[in-house]
């Protein structure tokens, strides 16, 4: 069980790795907060589309 937890947490952490980097380039804390933000409501996007994709083959 917390193989399994931890698999899915590090895939999403990695995909925002490649997708953005290491690091948030941004001056104050609320513009990187949005932007985090952001960049986890793009990764559920993605992640819903693929789960709908999958479910309607």
């Amino acid at each position: 069980m917390r193989s399994k937890t931890r698999c899915r947490v590090e895939h999403v952490f990695a995909w925002m790795v490649q997708w953005s980097g290491k690091s948030v380039r941004c001056i104050g804390l609320a513009r990187s907060e949005v932007r985090i933000g952001f960049m986890n409501l793009v990764y559920n996007m993605r992640r819903f589309c693929a789960i709908r994709r999958v479910a309607a083959s």
